[in-house]
């Protein structure tokens, strides 16, 4: 009798299926424990960070190189400090080495795959998003309607434990696939009008 072998094909699939339910059981271990466990707000919000990649798809324009690195940008204050440095030196995201920028200009991070966008900055989200749009990245907040304004991803507290927001459209305009294992986790929002934007803004 014939045995059937897996073309290369179907086991690249398998394995990343295979990371896939594994991320998928680290971060709802993650939402079980969220904040309130012994690591600190931004440990969590970091190790998040970096599970999320592993459920989002860039186009392939987005890594030119068998060597591109996968880029992490803070835009505006750094709250992870060092977790993420440290982070970076010890894993890789997609099989790639992980860098870590930070920078007060959105232009010195358009190489970036993930932009965590500060508080300070959460306001300017209707514009950064267009930007950032242009060029496929993943912006992740963690104020107030950041993800109904147009950010994808928005970390959000509830009962002292951290969840997050996603806002698919946001994603669909970046050129980003979120897996729906990732959404099932999440609160889904849409992008409010701008009418409705200035009336909650006043």
């Amino acid at each position: 009798m014939a045995v059937l072998k897996p073309t290369s094909a179907c086991a690249n699939r398998f394995v990343r299926a295979c990371a896939r339910s594994l991320c998928g059981g680290f971060l709802i271990a993650l939402l079980c424990a969220g904040a309130s466990a012994p690591r600190g707000e931004y440990e969590v919000k970091a190790a998040f960070l970096y599970k999320f990649a592993g459920f989002v798809e860039w186009p392939a324009e987005s890594f030119p190189e068998a060597d591109t690195a996968f880029r992490i940008g803070i835009l505006g204050e750094d709250p992870f400090k060092e977790t993420l440095d440290e982070m970076a030196k010890k894993k890789t995201v997609l099989r790639r080495r992980i860098e870590i920028h930070r920078s007060g200009n959105a232009e010195d991070l358009k190489q970036c795959h993930i932009v965590f966008v500060s508080a300070a900055n959460a306001d300017k989200i209707g514009a950064l998003s267009d930007f950032f749009d242009k060029t496929h990245t993943l912006t992740v907040g963690e104020s107030k309607g950041f993800a109904e304004n147009g950010g994808t991803i928005n970390f959000v507290k509830e009962e002292d434990k951290i969840r997050f927001e996603i806002n698919p459209e946001s994603a669909r305009k970046a050129g980003l696939k979120i897996s729906s294992q990732l959404l099932d986790l999440a609160r889904i929002v849409q992008t409010r009008s701008k009418e409705t934007a200035e009336h909650a803004a006043n």
